[in-house]
This record gives C-alpha cells, structure tokens and sequence, in this order.
C-alpha cells in the first residue's frame, strides 16, 4: 500500500514551498547546515511563506517565477517591523533574505527552467513584465534581484 499525503501538504512544483523543500534534500543543506540548526531553518522557511499578499494567497503557494525582486523587498520591510511597526528588526530580515538567495541558489542549478529567465551579459534576472527601465536601474545599483 502507498502512503496518503493530504492534499494541501504536497507542494506544487515551481513554488516557493517546492523550492524550499528541494531545498532541504540537497547536500548544501544536509551537510553544510548543522543539524542544531534545522529547527531555526525550518521555522524561518515556515516563516516565509506562510506570509499573505494583498489578496490573501499564502506566499509559500505562489509559483517562483511570480515572485520579482519589489515583492522580496515587501517581504523583508514585513520581517523587520517589530509589533510596534518600528524597523528594529534587522537582523532576522537579513537572515531570511540570506536564507531565500541561498535556496534559490542550489535549486535554480538542479531545476532552471523553474525559475526567472536570467540575462546572460550580466547576470542579473528578467522578468517578463520589467520595464527596460527597471532593469537597468537594477544593473546600475549593482544589487542582486
């Protein structure tokens, strides 16, 4: 007999909650994080998406490609708010922000055609709905999207 999976704990291929479940079967996580660590991981991907957007859909549900670099920002300006609404909370976005870019990372090298198409001159990643603007100003500022 197989094993019954409830529906609404098999992610989705190309989600965020897939991306961080890939995540956690690969050798940069099974090996280079301790395992003293991986209740803190774990609650942080929880963390992450379980967030809500705008119209009520669970972040950790929406496909990756959908995700742009404004909406990462939004993310991070939720994480760093303390329950005062004061920005003091630096630290635990950074660690979030650093978590994401490194589970992206590993993935998007096993599964690239689950992710943004990349430009490949400088490395930077395009979305199809950015303007021309936006991306240069993205290269110009040298920040990683």
């Amino acid at each position: 007999m197989g094993v019954i999976y409830a529906k609404a704990s098999i992610a989705r291929v190309g989600s965020l909650d897939w991306l961080f479940r890939e995540y956690k079967q690969t050798k940069a996580y099974l090996e280079k994080v301790s395992k003293r660590s991986w209740p803190s991981y774990e609650h942080s991907m929880q963390a992450v998406c379980d967030l809500r957007n705008k119209k009520g859909e669970r972040i950790g549900s929406l496909p990756i490609k959908s995700i742009t670099p404004r909406a990462a920002d939004k993310v991070y300006e939720m994480f760093i708010k303390n329950s005062a609404g004061e920005s003091v909370l630096f630290r635990r976005g950074e660690k979030l922000v650093g978590l994401c870019r490194k589970a992206s990372r590993v993935v998007h090298r096993l599964y690239p055609a689950e992710f943004a198409v990349e430009c490949e001159r400088d490395g930077q990643t395009k979305f199809p709905s950015a303007s021309v603007e936006r991306a240069s100003a993205c290269r110009r500022t040298s920040r990683v999207c």
